[in-house]
């Protein structure tokens, strides 16, 4: 190396093999701990409310449908004679069917200016 570098600091060693396996170890061991920590609080049951006289309908009233509004049947004349005469009815004093409306005129389109013919010689 020259003088102008500066010169490389000294490395720790690496550690071995079993160094390293060992804090695995270790740091497995420091989170199976701490789970069982986490899981060992025992729940207690929830308390008895103090005011127990609270009237809670939707555990006393079943939900009733409500009834439909009764339908007034209006009055028919033909009700109170009975059967309609069909025979009676005349269907020939109908007025004719009037005459269609003739089709309206088609409109065209004007041709275009056609040039004049050249002149023969």
């Amino acid at each position: 190396m020259s003088a102008a570098s500066p010169k490389a600091p000294d490395k720790a060693p690496e550690p071995s093999m079993e160094e390293i396996l060992a804090s695995i170890r270790r740091i497995i061991a420091d989170d199976q701990n701490a789970k069982a920590e986490v899981v060992a609080p025992v729940r207690s049951p929830p308390p008895l409310p103090e005011n127990d006289d609270v009237l809670d309908l939707a555990e006393v009233a079943q939900p009733r449908k409500p009834q439909p509004a009764p339908i007034e049947e209006p009055e028919i004349d033909f009700a109170e004679s009975g059967q309609i005469d069909f025979d009676s009815i005349s269907f020939d004093d109908d007025e004719p069917e009037p005459e269609p409306l003739p089709p309206p005129p088609v409109v065209r389109q004007p041709e275009p200016p056609r040039a004049a013919p050249a002149p023969s010689r």
